[in-house]
C-alpha cells in the first residue's frame, strides 16, 4: 500500500522593487520581508525567509499562524516609498508534512494567490 502523505499549498505573492543600491522584496501572503543586490539574490532570499518562517511554524504546530498578510500600511509604504518600478511575482509553497523537519518547495503559479485559500492535498 502506498504511503500517504499530507501536502499543504499555499499561494504566495511576492513583490520586488529596486531601492537605491539594493533590491526588495515582500511576501504579501506572510508578511516577509528580504533583499539583494540584484532581483534574483533579492527572489531567493525571500523564499529563504518565507521558508523558515513556515518551517518553524509547521515545527511548532502553528499551523493557523502562517497566513498573516501585510498590513495595508506595510503594503502602501512598499509599493510607493519609494516610487519605482514594481514586479509582481507569484508562486506557490508545497509543504509535505510527512518529513521531519517538513520539506518546501516553490513553485510558479499561473493564479493569483486572492484566488485561492490555503489547500490540503493527500499524495
Amino acid at each position: 500500500m502506498a504511503e500517504q502523505r499530507e501536502r499543504l499549498a499555499y499561494p504566495l505573492t511576492f513583490l520586488l522593487k529596486k531601492e537605491g543600491d539594493l533590491w526588495a522584496s515582500l511576501a504579501c501572503e506572510v508578511d516577509v520581508a528580504s533583499c539583494g543586490d540584484t532581483c534574483e539574490e533579492a527572489r531567493e532570499m525571500l523564499k529563504e525567509a518565507v521558508a523558515l518562517y513556515v518551517t518553524d511554524l509547521v515545527e511548532s504546530g502553528e499551523l493557523d499562524k502562517v497566513a498573516r498578510p501585510v498590513p495595508k500600511e506595510g503594503f502602501t509604504e512598499f509599493a510607493t516609498d519609494p516610487p519605482g518600478e514594481l514586479h509582481i511575482e507569484y508562486h506557490t509553497l508545497l509543504v509535505s508534512l510527512s518529513t521531519a523537519p517538513p520539506t518546501l518547495e516553490f513553485l510558479p503559479s499561473m493564479v493569483r494567490p486572492a484566488d485561492c485559500q490555503p489547500a490540503v492535498a493527500a499524495a
